[in-house]
């Protein structure tokens, strides 16, 4: 009971549908660099180079689109977890109790 596979629309679907993720990737990209927020600069150059450079290393070796995004995302949470530590370093949770007893003990 074998079934014919058509192999050359099974192909075609495959590579569509990876050229249209690309797209998409791409389109990101472009969003992020018009943002007027030179963080997202970095960010959108990360996004683009990694489609190109995954897309050229994907003809040469069979994880390096993987190893690509993974070391792109690695990146983005590097500067994101580094911007949050200079932020919680910057302001500090206060020390003292931020609402007057007066105020807290109202309805008590």
């Amino acid at each position: 009971m074998t079934s014919m596979i058509d192999l050359k629309a099974v192909e075609r679907k495959a590579f569509l549908s990876h050229f249209q993720d690309g797209l998409l990737e791409i389109m990101v990209g472009i969003l992020l660099l018009q943002k007027d927020y030179p963080p997202m600069y970095a960010y959108g150059v990360l996004v683009a180079l990694t489609v190109v450079l995954g897309e050229l290393l994907n003809k040469h070796a069979v994880y390096a689109t993987s190893a690509v995004y993974a070391t792109s995302a690695g990146t983005m949470l590097v500067i994101g977890t580094a911007l949050l530590v200079h932020f919680l370093r910057s302001y500090p949770l206060p020390e003292e109790d931020p609402i007057p007893e007066e105020i807290a003990n109202v309805g008590r």
